[in-house]
């Protein structure tokens, strides 16, 4: 995220919103430790309740600050309160959230007036903007249209972002078993260091010194337009 955020949009001040829950404050920690890394700073940090309901006092801090780009780092419903307050601020500064914002209905329909305008950018995976990859491309073909195909067949949905999570937890304990050749916990739980499996997220590649399995290849910064998801090019 931070490699996209200096590199790609070329951001140097940066704002950083989250929750107070485990997941934003591991998010904020993480963003905290390694910013330095890039050449950048934060120049202001906000925290929130996932449960509040107005974010419009950490917001108005940010909008004085003047920040190149706001990194939001929480979930999907927190984040349509952000997205609902920034709209009635009146902000334009480019929000880039984490990955725990998917593009749902919900968050949609209360994110509208700012997706459309293209200040949000969420950093997702690739099948968020499956379709908009080459028909012939290899995972789409291989991996994503398979999956689709599955889900609009057995439950008579469209693809939503949110599956690919099950869809992949699922595909990798799979292989992890093959790969052990047995269902004990504890050769399992060796077994995923093992693992190389190529999902809806991304090629999961995990590691005896890495357990969180995607690089930064695998997750993009995804922007909405005429309805449909679009990877972000400088």
């Amino acid at each position: 995220m931070l490699s996209f955020v200096v590199k790609t949009l070329g951001a140097k001040k940066i704002a950083l919103l989250h929750g107070t829950d485990s997941s934003g404050k591991m998010g904020a920690q993480g963003i905290q430790d390694n910013i330095g890394k890039y050449g950048a700073s934060v120049i202001i940090e906000e925290a929130f309740e996932p449960t509040d309901t107005n974010m419009i006092p950490q917001l108005t801090k940010i909008k004085a600050a003047q920040p190149d780009v706001i990194i939001l780092w929480t979930s999907v419903v927190p984040a349509a309160v952000v997205a609902k307050n920034y709209a009635q601020l009146g902000m334009k500064t480019t929000v880039v959230t984490s990955h725990g914002v998917f593009p749902t209905q919900a968050f949609m329909a209360a994110a509208e007036g700012v997706l459309d305008k293209n200040y949000w950018l969420l950093f997702g995976a690739r099948d968020i903007y499956a379709d908009q990859l080459p028909p012939n491309d290899p995972w789409r073909v291989k991996v994503f249209e398979p999956a689709r195909k599955a889900v609009k067949e057995k439950y008579g949905k469209d693809w939503e972002a949110s599956f690919a999570n099950g869809f992949d937890a699922f595909g990798i304990t799979m292989e992890a078993i093959r790969i052990a050749g047995s269902d004990d916990r504890a050769a399992i739980r060796d077994a995923l260091e093992k693992v190389k499996y190529e999902g809806l997220q991304g090629t999961w590649r995990y590691s005896p010194t890495d357990h969180d399995g995607l690089s930064g290849e695998d997750f993009w910064g995804i922007y909405r337009k005429d309805g449909k998801w679009w990877p972000y090019k400088k």
